[in-house]
């Protein structure tokens, strides 16, 4: 340390030693880095929960507008799709089953005609019902074969008389 003179009068402060605490530094940076990791892992879990509860949202909110869809259409509508989807496969139930039938011999010999004369009846049905729902579901049929009225308060079949010149 430098000494002071009496005759020598120094404004400037004694230099001052210091000593540096690495071990409590290291400490304090790592508790500093720990509470940047945690309040990181919050905010993801946050953002996570946030994107979880969104994507529930709109599961939902498309099941609701699936089931609105459905309750909006009518039965016609309903029972045109159900042909449309169900009805080849009602039709290969029949005739797969009445072959499976045929080869094992479970109708008898006398009975064959029959059957088939009923499967024919039935297939040709099922088909023509699906041809009839694949060519002609427009949204204008109401389902008993006639057209929606019409909003000038006429009947769907009639048609207005052509003014005179």
């Amino acid at each position: 340390m430098p000494t002071t003179h009496d005759d020598f009068e120094d404004s400037t402060p004694n230099p001052h030693l210091v000593l540096k605490d690495s071990k409590a530094e290291v400490q304090l940076q790592r508790a500093k880095y720990k509470a940047v990791v945690a309040r990181e892992r919050e905010q993801a879990k946050a953002a996570q929960h946030a994107a979880t509860i969104a994507q529930k949202t709109r599961r939902f909110e498309a099941r609701y507008e699936l089931k609105l869809a459905t309750l909006k259409q009518s039965a016609a509508e309903r029972g045109r799709a159900h042909i449309a989807v169900a009805g080849p496969f009602y039709l290969l139930v029949l005739v797969s089953g009445f072959l499976i039938l045929l080869a094992q011999g479970s109708i008898p010999q006398d009975q064959i005609s029959i059957a088939s004369v009923l499967l024919t009846t039935l297939v040709g049905m099922i088909g023509s019902n699906l041809r009839s729902v694949l060519s002609e579901g427009g949204p204008e049929d109401n389902g008993n074969g006639k057209s929606k009225p019409k909003t000038d308060g006429s009947k769907p079949d009639e048609q207005k008389p052509k003014p005179k010149p």
